[in-house]
């Protein structure tokens, strides 16, 4: 009953999306379609991406203030909690709106990875009839089965999860091992899947890669010059 319905709210629109995409472009390859999907998804998102990767680097920068409260307050919750609301005040930051900006980007990664997941099976039993296809969409892509995993599809998606990891780590994070198990333990829950959720995968890795380094120079440019 679950997956059905999550089927008939979020991935079946998504994926007739993504026919009508490819039927638009009149592609050769359905893989050129995920791509031009997911990165007009990025860009609807990308206020709701840019005002996460600002609440992340304050959260960094304040993290010394926080753990000096923490020692300060050690055993003392309710001093320790109204200290810390008085820094994010000061900061300008409200925790709610935070999660509230993740949980609406949940939904459509979710539906997306929903769309790709079995994408062979969908492809005869989810379009709408108003999506007239005069054949069978193409599922290989660059030479490579989208419907069939494919270890070289998921060593590209893994390094470029690995780099964006990389970007947004604080230095002590940098230098844990976990910044680095994470995409392998992932990689490996996810092997068997279908190439397709590996494309998608890694042109979200991608395009956040390239997002977060424009908002980088954008940030450097406006920021102040030191006194020197």
């Amino acid at each position: 009953m679950g997956s059905s319905l999550w089927a008939t709210i979020l991935y079946r629109p998504l994926f007739n999306l993504l026919l009508l995409i490819y039927k638009t472009l009149n592609a050769e390859s359905i893989g050129w379609a995920v791509i031009v999907l997911i990165i007009a998804i990025r860009l609807l998102l990308w206020p709701l991406f840019s005002k996460s990767v600002q609440y992340q680097k304050i959260m960094q920068q304040i993290q010394p203030e926080l753990k000096e409260i923490q020692k300060k307050f050690k055993g003392n919750l309710e001093a320790q909690g109204k200290a810390t609301m008085e820094v994010y005040h000061r900061y300008k930051l409200h925790p709610a709106s935070y999660f509230l900006l993740i949980l609406v980007q949940i939904p459509v990664f979710v539906g997306l990875a929903g769309t790709f997941y079995n994408i062979k099976d969908h492809i005869t039993s989810w379009p709408y009839s108003s999506i007239h296809l005069e054949s069978v969409p193409n599922l290989s892509f660059l030479g490579i089965d989208l419907a069939a995993p494919n270890l070289l599809l998921l060593i590209i998606a893994l390094s470029l999860q690995f780099l964006q990891s990389l970007l947004i780590a604080t230095p002590s994070q940098r230098k844990s091992l976990t910044i680095l198990i994470a995409p392998l333990i992932i990689g490996f829950v996810l092997h068997s899947l279908p190439s397709a959720f590996f494309l998608y995968w890694g042109v979200t890795s991608l395009f956040s890669i390239v997002q977060q380094e424009i908002l980088r120079v954008g940030e450097s440019k406006t920021a102040p010059e030191k006194a020197t």
